[in-house]
């Protein structure tokens, strides 16, 4: 097995071992689907098309806090534990190791998705997705790998597992809040709206409407992809620009 499979295997293994990191991935944010299906069980298209809306920003939202809460946290913890030096002395690559790390989070992105699907298709909630929603499956590894750049950023910069926790969250909330994920925005102010329009949530949601949805709106698609790609080109960029290998202290 080569350097990389074998570090992707181990860390696939420390995660499913982990019971409270579970709980968070998978429990918790299967709780608000549920609680926000139910809550806002108001009119459907006989498509179910409205339920499903209301549903996959639960679904980016989690995407999100498991690409940068994920790899964030787990480049201090490395750091701190002076794990990232004994790697630039080792003959394994960085590349192997961070690439090994991003592998987890989308294998952990898709099984977040198969549960989410398995709940949301539950006869309770009335929802019918589109026959192309295969096509949503490189949607969702793409907005996992974006948010694992925002997540390497964010370790790039943070010198402790507190301060990553503060600023990851200080990114992911506030973006979720203004992208729709807890609350329809058709009431929100125009300026609120514009800020919303250029998270990369928002964009995820974007793409994901229309290919699980008959939206059918492909300068939408495209427009959401090319945001997606250029925020992981930005963020990638930005996190090796100020990437430290060891702390300061």
């Amino acid at each position: 097995m080569t350097a990389f499979g074998a570090l992707s295997a181990a860390m696939l293994k420390g995660f499913v071992r982990d019971r409270i990191t579970l709980l968070f991935t998978f429990l918790f944010p299967l709780m608000f689907i549920v609680t926000f299906g139910l809550l806002h069980d108001g009119p459907r298209h006989h498509d179910g098309s409205s339920s499903i809306s209301r549903m996959i920003p639960m679904l980016t939202w989690a995407i999100a806090g498991t690409g940068v809460f994920g790899m964030s946290m787990t480049v201090v913890s490395w750091r701190k534990r002076h794990l990232l030096r004994r790697i630039r002395l080792a003959p394994v690559t960085v590349a192997s190791v961070l690439l090994a790390r991003l592998t987890t989070n989308l294998f952990v992105t898709l099984a977040q998705t198969a549960s989410f699907l398995a709940v949301v298709l539950m006869p309770t909630f009335g929802v019918r997705i589109s026959a192309r929603w295969w096509l949503g499956l490189p949607i969702i590894l793409m907005g996992a790998i974006a948010f694992s750049g925002m997540g390497l950023l964010v370790g790039a910069v943070c010198q402790s597992e507190e301060a990553a926790s503060a600023l990851a969250n200080f990114l992911v909330m506030p973006m979720a809040l203004i992208s729709g994920t807890f609350f329809d925005l058709d009431q929100a102010p125009a300026w609120l709206r514009r800020i919303a329009d250029q998270t990369p949530i928002h964009h995820l949601n974007t793409a994901l409407m229309n290919v699980l949805t008959d939206t059918r709106n492909l300068a939408g698609l495209t427009g959401s992809l090319t945001a997606l790609a250029c925020f992981t080109v930005m963020t990638a960029g930005a996190a090796l620009r100020s990437f430290q290998w060891d702390t300061d202290y």
